[in-house]
Parts: C-alpha cells; sequence; structure tokens
C-alpha cells in the first residue's frame, strides 16, 4: 500500500500544538506527494493498459479538476 498526501513525508505535532501543523502533511503515516501518487497511477496505467487508454492525469483532470 501506498499513502499519498498533497506535501510528502509525515510530521509530529509540534511542541507549539496543532495550528503548528504544516499543511498537506500527514501526522502518521509517511506519504508520497500528489505529483508523485500521479506519475504512479500513470506509469501502472500504462504497464497495465498501454499508451491508448484512458491516463490518469486526463481522469483526474476531467473529473476531480486537478
Amino acid at each position: 500500500m501506498i499513502e499519498s498526501n498533497i506535501n510528502a513525508g509525515r510530521q509530529d505535532v509540534p511542541d507549539a500544538g496543532p495550528s503548528a501543523l504544516k499543511y498537506g502533511v500527514s501526522i502518521t503515516d509517511a506519504c508520497v506527494d500528489w505529483q508523485s501518487t500521479v506519475s504512479m497511477l500513470e506509469n501502472l496505467n500504462e504497464v497495465s493498459f498501454g499508451s491508448s487508454s484512458l491516463l490518469f492525469s486526463d481522469f483526474a483532470q476531467h473529473y476531480i479538476g486537478c
């Protein structure tokens, strides 16, 4: 299993409290960033279905808007 978030890595809750957490970084398990997730899924799509299939980036752009 690969976990992803907006930004890569993980963080502990800082001494300053939850308001000091970095946005988009996990506080549980280490994650890969969103762009890495897109690349991995595109590669998986390519090896699974070939270049003629709908690429994940096309899907994400159309259905998720990113």
